[in-house]
């Protein structure tokens, strides 16, 4: 290791030892430089170079005081006539892109087309709905029209250009929001191609579609504005993979609109799912809100089954209370219930009561309960 005093040639001319470019310290490595093969020395990092490193390419030249200096020039043997030789530059690779190209907006290739073909520019738009409805720009312009269209002839002609691209427009971050427009402004009657472009996907394909980030709220505008007969084919195919839906985080969604917009039978059979086995989703906070859905828009023979099921589930209630959206469907149960299962719900608060007061939620369920059927509510339970 050099002593400090020394000099070093480099490449950005003569540096003492201590005062290496980008912070090295004495003996360090270069900023830069190459390594030799066979690994990096202890104590060198990139961003600095430690003491105990190797000094790369760089030449030891004893320091000459200023009074003893010659007169003439000094030529050191150790110093080299030519700076190193500079280090290549990686080889560039090879690759196959095409350099971005500006692409024009769909605007402009709207009004260029018109101008070209003579059609009114709600013609060219329809025949290129799907392209457009893809397009960030474009899905909002094939809004509008459906808005701002004199007649259903105008939004027909754009949702015929849909018709066969249903699966590809709905998990599309753009057109998916076209298609909920199509379904919302459109008669009932027009979009049963919506419905029998999903069923030609196959048995699985409203589960996929209910669990996807955008294909999900097509489902729900589907459950919200059309016929409960013709949406019954793909409820029926939800409900039968209504647990699991309940506890995905887009799922979740569709489930609360079967309670809420879907029929009587729609809601009962799967209020019948859910109470057949075991009930993993009480535990869950994704499914409890679909438990709340149900005791809020479910009717009264749905509250009292989904009750039943809940407290045959020993602790399942406490469990809840303790949690952000349990909480929520557990003062929702409580408002609902009549005796007895009101009083076997206070039984299973009562019996987790110290555990609820530590919980921030479960605080909020023991107030309600005081302030909504009195301060000894949990305590005479208990007491039963």
């Amino acid at each position: 290791m050099a002593a400090v005093g020394s000099m070093y040639w480099c490449p950005q001319g003569l540096m003492p030892c201590g005062v290496l470019p980008g912070g090295a310290m004495p003996g360090g490595v270069l900023p830069g430089s190459v390594m030799p093969s066979g690994g990096m020395p202890s104590g060198v990092f990139p961003s600095g170079a430690m003491p105990g490193g190797v000094m790369h390419r760089c030449v030891m030249v004893p320091v000459v005081p200023p009074w003893k200096a010659p007169a003439g020039p000094v030529v050191s043997e150790a110093m080299p006539t030519s700076s190193p030789a500079p280090i290549p530059a990686p080889a560039t690779v090879a690759t196959s892109k095409k350099p971005c190209q500006s692409r024009a907006s769909p605007l402009k290739v709207l009004r260029r087309e018109a101008e070209e073909s003579g059609e009114p520019q709600d013609k060219v738009m329809a025949k290129h709905a799907v392209e457009f409805s893809h397009d960030r720009e474009g899905c909002l312009w094939i809004q509008q029209a459906l808005d701002k269209a004199s007649d259903d002839g105008d939004r027909l002609a754009i949702m015929d250009a849909l018709r066969g691209h249903t699966w590809d427009v709905m998990r599309c971050p753009n057109a998916n929001h076209v298609l909920q427009k199509v379904i919302v402004t459109v008669r009932p009657c027009d979009c049963q191609f919506v419905i029998d472009d999903v069923l030609q996907r196959g048995p699985e394909a409203p589960g996929r579609l209910a669990r996807h980030k955008y294909a999900y709220r097509g489902l729900q505008r589907m459950l919200e504005h059309l016929q409960p007969c013709q949406v019954a084919p793909i409820v029926d195919l939800l409900v039968a993979d209504g647990m699991a839906l309940a506890m995905h985080r887009h799922g979740t969604f569709v489930m609360q609109h079967i309670f809420e917009y879907g029929s009587e039978q729609q809601q009962r059979r799967v209020i019948e799912h859910f109470a057949s086995g075991p009930m993993p989703m009480v535990r869950n906070n994704d499914a409890c809100m679909v438990l709340n859905a149900a005791l809020a828009d479910g009717d009264d023979r749905c509250r009292e089954d989904l009750a039943r099921a809940i407290l045959a589930n020993e602790g399942a209630v406490a469990d809840m209370a303790h949690t952000r959206r349990g909480h929520v469907a557990v003062l929702t149960l409580l408002e609902v219930l009549s005796e007895p299962l009101l009083g076997e719900a206070f039984r299973q608060l009562s019996a987790q009561e110290v555990s609820l007061w530590k919980s921030r939620f479960g605080r909020s369920v023991i107030k309600a309960v005081r302030d909504q059927f009195g301060c000894t509510a949990l305590a005479s339970s208990a007491g039963a």
